[in-house]
């Protein structure tokens, strides 16, 4: 089939990364939180959760989203907003591609039980905020509000980490599919 999208504002992720995330007002977050950088300014694999509200002027659904902080190794195609991302490296899970291709880990294909959204664009051995749980920070992060690549047959209901049905490999959302094909999320509105 061909690759599709289903609107990340209709999509609600299970945080099954380690940790505890601690909750934190919008306005404790330091201005350039967006904006990925060279060298780490949090813990890796650090997670917080935030409020989403619901307003006339942001789409998005009410609710906690839960953010984790990851380094991107490598990517395949070009990461912004709204891609998915999994573990790359056999040696530290916190480390993320969505090059389904180019990864050693075990981790990085269809089926991963650990998944992130991109909340920017992300530069290679960069470090960046992604978005790992609860409903899409929409309200703190509109771009991310966007479409969120799919394999293109997304219905309504479980979703898991899959490769994209193009020559790019890269991460996409699919339908679970398998025994050993983990649930990142779960989609509100089927692909289109």
């Amino acid at each position: 089939m061909a690759d599709e999208t289903v609107d990340a504002s209709f999509l609600i992720l299970f945080d099954r990364w380690p940790g505890v995330a601690r909750r934190t007002d919008y306005a404790d977050m330091p201005a350039a939180w967006l904006t990925p950088v060279a060298t780490a300014v949090y813990r890796q694999g650090e997670k917080i959760s935030v409020w989403n509200p619901l307003t006339t002027t942001v789409l998005g659904l009410n609710g906690w989203s839960t953010l984790i902080y990851l380094k991107l190794l490598t990517q395949g195609t070009t990461i912004v907003a709204g891609d998915l991302v999994v573990p790359c490296s056999t040696t530290n899970p916190f480390h993320v591609s969505n090059d389904q291709a180019g990864s050693t880990s075990a981790l990085d294909i269809t089926g991963s039980p650990l998944a992130a959204v991109a909340l920017s664009a992300v530069t290679n051995n960069y470090w960046a905020w992604f978005w790992c749980g609860g409903v899409c920070p929409t309200f703190h992060a509109v771009a991310c509000g966007g479409d969120v690549n799919t394999e293109g047959n997304v219905a309504i209901g479980l979703v898991c980490a899959h490769a994209a049905a193009t020559a790019s490999n890269e991460t996409v959302l699919g339908p679970i599919a398998a025994d050993d094909e983990a649930p990142i999320g779960y989609s509100l509105s089927a692909d289109s």
